[in-house]
């Protein structure tokens, strides 16, 4: 009786964690979409290197995310 207990909690901690793992795992994917998004503007960048391109590179370049981005980055490399 207690064996069929045991083996009841552990296969039910065992579906429990393998479902956290699936869900924890899901967060850490980057679609290739954006990935592709984000390439694409980087080699639209200008190849000049005089003041009025350089600025306008800048103006274009997106960096409102970039808080959130290093805050993921730290909590995978703790």
């Amino acid at each position: 009786m207690k064996n069929r207990l045991v083996i009841s909690l552990l296969a039910v901690l065992a579906i429990v964690l393998g479902f956290l793992a699936v869900i924890l795992s899901d967060r850490n994917i980057v679609s290739p979409e954006n990935y592709e998004a984000e390439i694409s503007k980087v080699e639209k960048a200008s190849n000049s290197d005089d003041l009025d391109s350089i600025e306008e590179d800048l103006d274009q370049t997106e960096l409102d995310n970039l808080d959130i981005e290093l805050t993921n980055i730290q909590t995978e490399l703790n």
